[in-house]
């Protein structure tokens, strides 16, 4: 058979040669505005993903709360409970120092730097530790805190005398088998700092009452 050719003018009839170059144009614009369209949607989609994605990914800083008593769980010994968290969660925390809380509430901040996820990951592990927990904003996370439990917890904060410091150590007792009494008997918490004398007693106002009363005696 006889090898094949591309069209030329004279096989189309006057006018259908240009008829055809014009079909063919226009069909090759339209697929270029096609191909335009889909790349401008490509690039909306992938603009879109990256600023959910910077959104995510980008590091802030959120404070959360718990007890003072908490506190000792959530820095853990020589500072490895706190380690362990930032090392799971990839975020970096930091612990309000005991001297700038407030004494009337006896909470402490948490403030947590990272990324969303990293954030959420960190608060996901204080919760498995503390008993109570709240939010920057006052939002409660987790409260399971018992006052039978810990006096420490009750509120109104601790009952505050001022003694010796010569006479701390007649409180404390040996061991601190002294102290130990006076909190079993009036169901309260002392603390006590040998420095300056101060006594804090925690407990239900009744309770610490009376366990000022014996430690007097």
């Amino acid at each position: 058979g006889r090898a094949s050719r591309s069209p030329t003018p004279r096989d189309y009839p006057p006018g259908g040669h240009r008829d055809f170059e014009r079909r063919g144009n226009q069909s090759r614009r339209m697929s270029l505005q096609q191909s335009a369209r889909q790349t401008g949607e490509y690039c909306r989609e992938e603009e879109e993903d990256a600023n959910v994605e910077s959104d995510f990914s980008e590091e802030t800083r959120e404070r959360v709360w718990v007890t003072h008593v908490d506190c000792a769980k959530v820095i853990g010994r020589q500072g490895k409970a706190l380690r362990e968290i930032e090392f799971q969660s990839r975020a970096k925390l930091k612990v309000q120092r005991e001297d700038e809380m407030d004494p009337e509430i006896r909470e402490r901040y948490v403030e947590i730097t990272g990324t969303q996820s990293e954030q959420e990951a960190a608060i996901k592990l204080i919760l498995e530790v503390a008993m109570f927990c709240r939010s920057d904003s006052g939002a409660i996370l987790k409260d399971e805190r018992q006052l039978s439990e810990d006096p420490r917890l009750a509120p109104g904060g601790p009952l505050v005398v001022i003694i010796g410091v010569e006479d701390v150590g007649r409180v404390l007792g040996r061991r601190g088998e002294m102290v130990k009494s006076l909190e079993k008997e009036s169901s309260t918490k002392f603390e006590l700092d040998k420095t300056t004398g101060r006594v804090e007693i925690f407990g239900r106002r009744e309770a610490q009452e009376r366990g000022l009363e014996l430690m007097l005696d």
